[in-house]
């Protein structure tokens, strides 16, 4: 995995890295579609899976096209990986609850 390397320097340097999707996504009004996840800080973070989706694969996309700094590589790993838990939770509370209604069906 290539980076690109942070060539600017001082205080005022610019990053070609995008802003972190999550401070700006707004919450999904579907209550069937989120996820909550515990965040560093204590405070539970609830997004839908389709935004937490959205945001990791552009995370994907930045570190493909080696679009982060070296300097900011470690906190969007460590947000790709927080995006992955609440896609994972999902996905398995939507197959849990799937397989409920098909054994109710089938009686």
């Amino acid at each position: 995995m290539a980076v690109k390397k942070n060539r600017a320097a001082g205080p005022g340097a610019a990053s070609n890295a995008a802003p972190n999707a999550a401070s700006s996504a707004a919450p999904s009004n579907k209550p069937s579609a989120k996820s909550g996840t515990q965040g560093a800080s204590g405070e539970s973070e609830t997004i839908s899976y389709t935004k937490a989706f959205e945001e990791l694969q552009q995370i994907v996309d930045e570190l493909e096209n080696e679009e982060v700094e070296v300097d900011n590589l470690v906190s969007r790993l460590q947000r790709a990986e927080k995006l992955l838990q609440i896609c994972k939770a999902r996905l398995t509370a939507t197959e849990t609850a799937a397989e409920k209604l098909l054994d109710k069906i089938r009686g």
